[in-house]
């Protein structure tokens, strides 16, 4: 199979700085899925950047593969971006004509494609792959029909795939409205009246600079009797350093990376070795709330499923569960309410947090009544699970068409 290789730019060549709002798009490692390239988050170069660096230029059809961070990915560049540029962890093939380059794109995708770049890319230090190693990648080039009923088979699985998370996301989103109009609150009225005189004594928690002084409101939540958080959990601040005690032990740590935006799920995890965790961290328990006080504007907050440690830029939120339902005071957390009282309260530039007492200071309307709380609780539980299956179905559906693919590939199903 004849290629051309095109390397993405080194050194001094790739800044952060250069990024900006609109212009070239410039592919990072991050927006190569096997699903596609990635537009939400796209950063873009300027025409003189890209022309300057013009040897990693990428073009409608292209292959690209990532080579470092995240090994052995592939995806064809759009249509729609008809142009871009490419970081230095990722290099792109330009293929025959007579190739189909979705289905390179799934060959290196497949089980058949990643044990290749895990073997070509093995390394002592972190897995990465040259130039000259992806071109020792074997990959069969079947007749030009199946080429392309495998690509098919694959974007069809995607764009249904696509469609299954889609509907999960909205049934997610869907949870805030549904919350708020049980509680009879109209969530547009809760806009921050800001306002730069205020009296000493509605000031709480030291706060004194101008974010938190203009924030500060009255809010109304209705007939709801606003509570503050402090008065329905404390916080647990009970730490170990798991590198020390638990070394060799394999252990339930969490990071926020592990807590999904807006929704509060879990993602991406697995026990870890107890020695791979050096910093002294949080205790958790089943039953309480992790709230991301990093980036607060990211939404994460995570009801435990299990006890295990978490990393310090989560808060550990245990529920007084005579006073508020675990499902339901989670879900406001996660909801608009809280984001408005908490995001104006974060300081530092690069890395903005909150701090706990901050959080322990926002109003939520609780109902008294614990029964109508654990029925909000049950649509709200019924709704994730509803969500949590499509995104099952989703995931199931793209490894059906893979497993498909791969013996299509092996010759041991027909293309039709």
């Amino acid at each position: 199979m004849e290629l051309v290789r095109i390397d993405g730019p080194f050194g001094s060549n790739r800044k952060v700085d250069m990024y900006q709002d609109s212009g070239i798009p410039y592919i990072r490692v991050k927006d190569v899925l096997p699903s596609g390239i990635f537009l939400d988050k796209l950063k873009y170069i300027s025409h003189e950047k890209h022309n300057e660096l013009i040897r990693s230029r990428v073009v409608t059809g292209n292959v690209l593969i990532t080579i470092a961070g995240r090994l052995g990915t592939a995806a064809v560049f759009p249509e729609t971006l008809k142009e871009g540029n490419i970081t230095g962890h990722i290099i792109g093939l330009e293929l025959s004509t007579e190739i189909n380059y979705h289905y390179v794109a799934t060959f290196i995708n497949s089980q058949l494609g990643e044990f290749q770049a895990i073997r070509l890319g093995h390394r002592t230090t972190r897995p990465e792959l040259n130039l000259s190693e992806v071109g020792e990648f074997i990959i069969p080039v079947p007749p030009r029909y199946i080429q392309d009923n495998i690509s098919q088979l694959m974007q069809d699985s995607y764009a249904k795939r696509q469609n299954k998370l889609s509907e999960a996301e909205r049934l997610h989103q869907e949870i805030d409205k549904y919350l708020l109009g049980e509680l009879g609150i109209d969530i547009i009225k809760l806009k921050s009246q800001r306002r730069t005189i205020k009296s000493i004594r509605c000031l709480t928690s030291g706060r004194f600079d101008f974010e938190a002084v203009v924030t500060l409101q009255e809010i109304n939540f209705g007939l709801i009797k606003p509570v503050l958080l402090q008065e329905v959990v404390r916080q647990v601040n009970q730490r170990v350093t798991p590198v020390d005690e638990y070394a060799n032990e394999n252990i339930n740590y969490i990071g926020l990376g592990n807590i999904a935006s807006n929704t509060g799920e879990l993602v991406d995890f697995f026990p870890v070795k107890g020695e791979e965790v050096l910093n002294s961290s949080p205790k958790f328990e089943l039953g309480d709330i992790l709230f991301g006080r990093m980036r607060p504007y990211l939404n994460k907050v995570w009801l435990a499923e299990f006890d295990g440690v978490c990393s310090g830029k989560a808060v550990v939120l245990r529920p007084n569960k005579q006073k508020v339902d675990p499902i339901f005071l989670q879900a406001l957390l996660l909801s608009q309410i809280t984001l408005n009282q908490v995001v104006p309260l974060q300081s530092g530039t690069s890395l903005p947090r909150v701090s706990a007492s901050d959080i322990l200071s926002i109003k939520l309307p609780i109902p008294e009544d614990l029964n109508k709380q654990r029925k909000i609780s049950a649509e709200i539980s019924r709704r994730r699970a509803e969500a949590k299956k499509l995104c099952i179905e989703a995931e199931n559906l793209v490894n059906e068409a893979k497993t498909r693919v791969e013996r299509i590939i092996l010759g041991e199903e027909d293309a039709t």
